[in-house]
C-alpha cells in the first residue's frame, strides 16, 4: 500500500535526478528522458500489485537505457521501486547500464549519480523503518485497546458474579429467616394456641369464656398472617434464574445455550422442580451423550410453564425403564401435574410443560 512518504522521497529524487541532469548536460536539454521517467514511476505505482507488469517496466526501462544514455540520470527513481521487489537479483539490473555510463563519462559525473543512488537508497530504508515503526505503534494502540477492553468485560463480569452472589446470599438468608419463624414463632404460637383451648375446656366462668375466646381469635389471626408471611418469604426466597445460571456456570462438560422468557416466576415447588429436572439432565447427559453443546430453555405460555433441554449428541444406550434420574424426573412433574417427555432420536432432550397454578 502506497503511502505519502512514497511520493514525497520520489517528489525528492525527482529533483535530484532533474538537477544533475540539467547541471551535466552540455547540449541541447530534452524533456523526453523527464517524461519517460515519470511515466515509468508512476507505472510501477499503479501496478502496485502486479509482479509481472512491474518486471516488464524494469526491463523496459533498463533496456531503453542503452539507446538513449540520457534516462541513466534518472536510474535512482528505478532503484528506488526496486528495493520493495522480493526477486533480489532484479538489483542486478541497473549495473548494466551504470556500468557504461561509469566508464564512458567523468568521475565527477560517474560520483553524482553514485551520491543520487545511495539517496534513494538511505531515503527507502528510512521509509520503511518509518512505516514499520507506524505499524508498531497503530499495532500497539490496537492491542492497548483491545487490553483494555478485556479488562473492562473482565471487571464487568466480576461485578455482575460478586451481584449475583450476593443476591444468591440474600435469597439463603431470606430462607433461613423463614425456617426460624416457622420452626420457633409457629411452634410458641401453636402452642399457645392449645393452652387456651385447654382453658376454655375447663373455664366456667361466661365472662372469662369470651376474653379467651378473643385471645384465640387473635392468635389465630396473627398465626395465619406469620403462616402467609413465611409462604410468601419462601416463595421468593428462590430466584430461578440465578439459580438456573449458577447450576450453568458449574457445568463445564460442554457449552450451554440458556434462554429465559419467563416474566412471571413458578411457584416454588414448580421453581424446585424445575431446577431437580435440569440438574438431572445435565448429569445425563455427561454420562451417556456425546454432546458438544446444550440448549436450555425455559419459556412462559398464558397457562403452562415449558422447560426443554436438548443437546447435541448421540444417546445410544437409553432405557426409559432403567435410570434412577429418569424416575425422579418423571415423579416430580407428575405430583405437579405436569407432563414430560424424553427423547433421544436426534441428542437427548426433555421437553416439560407444568401448569400455572
Amino acid at each position: 500500500m502506497r503511502n505519502h512518504f512514497d511520493y514525497m522521497d520520489k517528489i525528492v529524487l525527482f529533483i535530484c535526478c532533474t538537477v544533475i541532469y540539467q547541471a551535466m548536460k552540455t547540449s541541447e536539454l530534452s524533456v523526453i528522458p523527464l517524461l519517460i521517467a515519470v511515466a515509468i514511476t508512476s507505472f510501477l505505482m499503479v501496478f502496485e500489485h502486479k509482479p509481472f507488469l512491474r518486471y516488464f517496466l524494469y526491463v523496459f526501462f533498463i533496456v531503453i537505457c542503452f539507446f538513449y544514455k540520457d534516462l541513466i540520470f534518472f536510474i535512482p527513481l528505478i532503484i528506488y521501486d526496486l528495493m520493495d521487489e522480493p526477486l533480489r537479483y532484479l538489483y542486478a539490473l541497473p549495473l548494466l547500464p551504470l556500468s557504461d555510463f561509469f566508464l564512458n563519462h567523468s568521475l565527477i559525473e560517474a560520483f553524482l549519480i553514485f551520491i543520487v543512488i545511495m539517496l534513494a537508497v538511505f531515503i527507502r530504508l528510512k521509509s520503511k523503518d518509518i512505516l514499520g515503526y507506524k505499524a508498531r505503534y497503530f499495532h500497539l494502540l490496537d492491542t492497548t485497546k483491545e487490553l483494555s477492553l478485556k479488562l473492562e468485560q473482565q471487571n464487568q463480569d466480576l461485578i455482575d458474579k460478586q451481584d449475583h452472589e450476593i443476591h444468591i446470599a440474600t435469597l439463603n438468608e431470606r430462607n433461613r429467616i423463614a425456617r426460624e419463624i416457622h420452626d420457633h414463632v409457629g411452634h410458641q404460637l401453636s402452642s399457645a394456641l392449645l393452652q387456651i383451648g385447654a382453658l376454655m375446656a375447663t373455664c366456667k366462668d361466661p365472662d372469662q369464656l369470651i376474653r379467651l375466646d378473643g385471645l384465640k381469635k387473635t392468635l389465630n389471626l396473627g398465626m395465619n398472617n406469620i403462616r402467609d408471611s413465611i409462604h410468601n418469604l419462601y416463595d421468593h426466597a428462590i430466584d430461578l434464574d440465578a439459580q438456573l445460571t449458577e447450576v450453568i456456570d458449574h457445568f463445564a462438560f460442554c457449552k450451554v445455550v440458556y434462554y429465559n422468557t419467563i416474566l412471571e416466576p413458578p411457584n416454588q415447588k414448580q421453581s424446585y422442580a424445575i431446577i431437580s429436572i435440569v440438574k438431572e439432565a445435565l448429569s445425563n447427559i455427561i454420562k451417556h451423550a456425546q454432546a458438544t453443546e446444550v440448549t436450555l430453555l425455559l419459556r412462559e405460555h398464558p397457562s403452562m410453564y415449558q422447560l426443554i433441554i436438548h443437546d447435541n449428541g448421540h444417546v445410544a444406550d437409553y432405557n426409559p425403564d432403567h435410570g434412577i434420574g429418569l424416575k425422579n424426573m418423571t415423579q416430580r412433574v407428575e405430583i405437579l401435574k405436569g407432563h414430560i417427555q424424553i427423547r433421544t432420536q436426534n441428542g437427548f432432550e426433555v421437553f416439560v410443560s407444568l401448569p400455572k397454578i
